[in-house]
């Protein structure tokens, strides 16, 4: 069930429905901007507003205050006005970009949750839920993953430990007999013999267990 729902295509619908009503409030909003500005601007009102503010906060006439106007503002109305323009559309598209942009840094932050293994639920917008549902799962299965190969290797050191403290039981007889034939040479043939068979049986018990202790350490993490 859990292979299913990682192969599952991601719904993408909510994101491009959030990205076009987005894109029709930018286009509003520009229409809106450029309607404001058309009315404040080209109507008179942005000149008349200019000349009767440094005409009540300066110390100049109101002819002054308009030969100002004209001479650095109305020259270049055209230019102004584009600008102006220019700086509504680079606004709203630049918010349009921050709230788009949003969504791969959803992504990035559930791929870091991923990464580091921090065991939280990875949260996403709601336009985003598919998403969040698909690392979720991949979250789960990696998690699942991650703890079966901690009690492999729990079993496997349990195991070493295991043989590890068998394989000291028939190296400590082999020792054993291997000491009494040095320190007593002059036992009987058939003493000897025996003290030797037993020997070579522990040696080759003890190979046994040393051949089990190899294979261990060479199985895989996930045996």
């Amino acid at each position: 069930m859990k292979d299913d729902n990682n192969k599952k295509k991601l719904d993408f619908a909510p994101v491009r429905r959030k990205i076009f009503s987005r894109i029709v409030l930018l286009m509003a909003g520009a229409f809106f901007g450029i309607w404001f500005l058309y009315q404040y601007v080209l109507q008179g009102r942005f000149a008349d507003g200019i000349v009767r503010f440094l005409y009540d906060f300066t110390s100049m006439t109101y002819e002054d205050a308009r030969d100002f106007y004209w001479h650095n503002i109305g020259n270049h109305f055209e230019l102004i006005f584009f600008g102006a323009i220019a700086l509504v559309f680079c606004l709203m598209f630049y918010f349009f970009l921050n709230s788009f942009t949003k969504y791969f840094q959803e992504i990035d932050n559930g791929i870091n949750a991923l990464v580091h293994h921090d065991g939280r639920q990875i949260r996403m917008s709601k336009e985003m839920a598919a998403m969040e549902e698909k690392l979720n799962s991949v979250n789960a299965t990696l998690n699942r993953q991650l703890y079966d190969i901690q009690m492999a290797e729990k079993k496997k050191d349990e195991l070493v430990l295991y043989l590890a403290h068998d394989i000291r039981t028939p190296l400590t007889s082999v020792i054993g007999y291997l000491k009494l034939l040095e320190e007593m040479p002059d036992i009987s043939k058939e003493q000897q013999d025996k003290f030797i068979h037993v020997t070579l049986d522990k040696a080759l018990r003890l190979e046994v267990l040393v051949n089990e202790f190899f294979d261990i350490t060479r199985l895989p993490a996930g045996y």
